[in-house]
């Protein structure tokens, strides 16, 4: 793909740099409706050509550019709101051992007692 990216926009660059230099003395005419311009450099007319052409395919990628930095924004921002939940998961289910180990080991003295006090009593 660097043929597209780099070496078809050299070619072009070189064969409009060619035309350029033949055709410098060369002027032209200007006409859009009503409106018109005598004698206008050929020169000025593809400069501001590719000038403009430059500015408008730089704003597209810089429009491209806003929207994946708003998208990543949006991303982290649902990334950052789940964690919490995942964190306090955790921690419920951490709390959760907990107690059910804390039940547990109460179950075991309840038991210990209690065969202590058959024990006394026998």
């Amino acid at each position: 793909m660097w043929i597209f990216r780099y070496f078809l926009p050299a070619v072009f660059a070189v064969a409009l740099g060619i035309f350029v230099a033949q055709n410098i003395d060369q002027k032209s005419t200007i006409q859009f409706l009503f409106w018109s311009i005598h004698d206008v450099p050929l020169i000025l007319i593809i400069a501001v050509t590719l000038v403009a052409g430059f500015f408008i395919r730089y704003y597209i990628i810089f429009l491209k550019w806003l929207e994946k930095k708003r998208l990543e924004q949006a991303a982290q921002k649902i990334i950052r709101s789940r964690k919490p939940d995942e964190e306090m998961r955790i921690k419920k289910d951490y709390s959760k051992d907990i107690e059910e180990v804390a039940e547990d080991r109460m179950k075991r003295r309840m038991q210990e007692e209690g065969s202590q006090e058959k024990e006394e009593q026998k």
